[in-house]
């Protein structure tokens, strides 16, 4: 959208790195046509390893599955490797490029001896579908999306989607009434969710912490 055209006003939700992207001149002047919400990809991440060594501290690494074809994989990827040095775990690469790369991708994770499966969204990357494949091969499932953790998976930290669009709706509402994108900051995420799914986590025979008890929402 942005290469289409420098005029009219583009609204984001979601987007990592918009200034190494060239999206953006940066968060607080964003200087041309596109404002809205960037992505705190990194940091999420880096609160769901936290959130792996309070349930899991054994853990000695973490399998991160993704999809190839995502632009954002890669970068991403990059970024977990560098917050689990921090948080003491090992990461295996889990790249899937097509449907059928997964199983084998999960499982060949799981015969490495990985203790964990971050997935990280992509729609190729069903929620249900890898869930199960995780059940199946005794990984608890964690993601930044929200989708994960309820169709299965154990646990998932995320940002509030009704928040982050409550404030794209604000963008809108502004630039509809005249503001002008270049001169509108643009935002991260304020609001966060924890949630545990207690039936994946009863399957697994995994205890939950105080710590995650008291803040998680819970899936029966």
């Amino acid at each position: 959208a942005r290469r289409t055209t420098t005029t009219i006003p583009i609204v984001m939700s979601g987007v990592d790195d918009p200034v190494g992207r060239g999206l953006i001149a940066s968060l607080a002047r964003p200087g041309g046509n596109v404002t809205g919400l960037a992505s705190t990809a990194r940091e999420m991440n880096e609160k769901l390893l936290s959130l792996v060594r309070d349930l899991l501290p054994q853990a000695s690494s973490v399998a991160v599955l993704y999809d190839t074809n995502d632009v954002d994989g890669s970068s991403i990827l990059k970024k977990i490797q560098s917050a689990a040095k921090s948080a003491g775990l090992g990461v295996l690469p889990a790249a899937a490029q097509r449907p059928a790369d997964v199983e084998p991708a999960i499982a060949a994770a799981r015969k490495q001896g990985v203790q964990v499966l971050l997935v990280l969204p992509s729609s190729m990357l069903i929620p249900n579908w890898v869930a199960d494949l995780a059940l199946r091969n005794r990984l608890p499932m964690v993601s930044t999306a929200a989708g994960y953790a309820f169709d299965g998976g154990l646990l998932a930290y995320t940002d509030d989607r009704n928040a982050v669009f409550d404030r794209v709706a604000f963008f809108v509402d502004r630039i509809l009434k005249g503001a002008k994108p270049a001169d509108m900051p643009v935002e991260l995420p304020a609001k966060f969710r924890l949630i545990l799914n207690d039936r994946t986590a009863q399957s697994l025979g995994l205890p939950i912490p105080k710590s995650i008890e008291l803040v998680a929402e819970r899936i029966q």
